[in-house]
C-alpha cells in the first residue's frame, strides 16, 4: 500500500510557507505545522488547514488525500496537571 503524502510535502511543492498556511487557516503556526507533518491533531483543525491549503492552491485537497493522524480525546484524563508541580 502506497503511503499518502504529507501536507508538508504538498505545501513545499506549491511553494507556500507555513506562516501563509497558518494565517489563511486562522490557526496558530504550531497547529498548522502539526497537520503538515501528519502529527496528531483534531479533525476540526485538520479540516481548517486543508480548506485553507485548497483555497491557496486553487485545488481541492481533502483528508483522504494526505497523511494525517487524529488524536482521540479521552474524557476525564488530564495529561498534565499543574497541581503536580512542587
Amino acid at each position: 500500500m502506497e503511503r499518502k503524502p504529507t501536507l508538508l510535502q504538498l505545501r513545499r511543492f506549491y511553494n507556500i510557507t507555513s506562516a501563509q498556511l497558518a494565517q489563511a487557516a486562522g490557526v496558530p503556526l504550531y497547529q498548522s505545522y502539526t497537520v503538515e507533518v501528519g502529527g496528531y491533531t483534531s479533525r476540526h483543525i485538520a479540516e481548517r488547514v486543508l480548506h485553507a491549503f485548497s483555497w491557496l492552491v486553487k485545488r481541492r485537497v481533502t483528508l483522504n488525500d494526505v497523511h494525517i493522524s487524529f488524536s482521540i480525546p479521552i474524557e476525564g484524563i488530564r495529561l498534565f496537571d499543574s497541581t503536580m508541580l512542587v
